[in-house]
């Protein structure tokens, strides 16, 4: 596989990854999980994650990732066990 193609499949990737994203995914918890090891998806930042889709919004998101001391840079692969329990339990009251 060439690089031109190998950019292009990691992009795909990443898109699916962040369009499967919706507040009804019971195992977002350990969809995160399994992404902070996945290295073509785990630099991909939370806040854009959670807001791409508008499911939740921009500010309302940026207000909860500072309250668990986060940010809207935060990527993925910073993420703990803890924050993404924080995260899980977020979407779960939204």
């Amino acid at each position: 596989m060439n690089l031109k193609t190998e950019i292009l499949h990691i992009k795909k990737e990443r898109n699916v990854f962040i369009n499967s994203f919706n507040l009804e995914y019971e195992n977002f918890d350990n969809l995160l999980r399994d992404a902070v090891s996945n290295s073509k998806i785990n630099s991909i930042r939370v806040h854009k994650l959670l807001t791409e889709n508008g499911h939740i919004g921009k500010v309302k998101t940026m207000r909860f990732l500072n309250d668990i001391g986060l940010d809207e840079n935060t990527k993925i692969y910073e993420l703990e066990n803890s924050s993404i329990d924080k995260i899980k339990n977020f979407i779960e009251t939204i």
